[in-house]
């Protein structure tokens, strides 16, 4: 098998599978009927985004963080934003009495026995624009939010790289979870679909770039991306990464067989394989 076939391979074993994504569904669907019953007429629209809604999502079994984000729209305004959340606390407390797991700033987490769902509550404005609770704020700040550009982006640029940027994402976040997440995983998604990879030029002359070579791309120039703030975390697992992936192109520049196997063998150290 390929670096290339052996990353496709991974990417898809880090793909929620049906199963999984018919239970989140349904709970999601149970969550906002319960939503308004219990609100009644106070909310004008319940949202799903965050990686859920984008696809990049990882099983639960990867990543024991992941979550799904529900976003309640409330018609009514002029309150701070410690009072929507404590509407959203009343409602756990009643209908999930043993899942509610308290205030995470600035939502109200509940955690199944499947997944962790955060509930965030938003208003808006006379041109419909959105905005949430400001993170890290007891003060009621709120700011301005657009669920749905990153949504936008990343599907644009998939196309744009024909499908690959999904497993790409799926992939970065999985090499972040076993080095101990160095990167702030929105941030990291966000910086994937803004790099320039390699454009119409470099695929004119030798060909589309295959997924190993999105990955050796993007990891060689994570310091120039927006997700990098020079901490001590983050560059130790970029040492780590730059001697995996030096090792790795070592292998393949000696052109023999069992070069081409190193390599291979490389990569599975650095990002082994799911098993489910």
């Amino acid at each position: 098998m390929s670096l290339d076939g052996y990353l496709a391979e991974v990417a898809e074993q880090l793909t929620i599978s049906d199963e999984e994504r018919s239970r989140i569904d349904r709970s999601v669907e149970t969550i906002q009927s319960k939503l308004n019953l219990f609100f009644e007429s106070s909310i004008k629209g319940q949202y799903v985004f965050g990686s859920y809604e984008r696809d990049t999502l990882l099983p639960r079994s990867i990543d024991e963080w992941s979550d799904v984000d529900l976003l309640i729209e409330f018609k009514k305004s002029g309150y701070k934003a410690q009072w929507y959340i404590e509407q959203l606390r009343k409602f756990c407390e009643k209908y999930y009495p043993k899942s509610a797991l308290g205030r995470a700033n600035p939502t109200f987490a509940l955690e199944l026995a499947h997944l962790r769902f955060e509930l965030v509550p938003a208003l808006s404005n006379w041109f419909n624009k959105l905005k949430i609770p400001a993170p890290r704020s007891d003060d009621g700040d709120w700011i301005p939010t657009t669920p749905e550009s990153i949504s936008t982006a990343l599907d644009e640029a998939d196309n744009r790289h024909y499908g690959q940027i999904r497993p790409l994402v799926r992939i970065i976040k999985y090499w972040n979870i076993l080095n101990n997440r160095p990167f702030q995983s929105y941030k990291l998604e966000q910086s994937i679909i803004e790099t320039e990879y390699r454009g119409h030029i470099y695929e004119w002359l030798k060909g589309r770039l295959d997924l190993f070579q999105y990955f050796h791309f993007f990891v060689s120039n994570i310091q120039d991306c927006s997700c990098f703030h020079n901490s001590e975390p983050q560059k130790q697992a970029i040492k780590k990464l730059e001697e995996a992936l030096n090792k790795i192109d070592s292998h393949l520049s000696s052109q023999k067989k069992v070069g081409t196997m190193n390599a291979h063998k490389n990569l599975r150290k650095l990002l082994p394989p799911i098993e489910r």
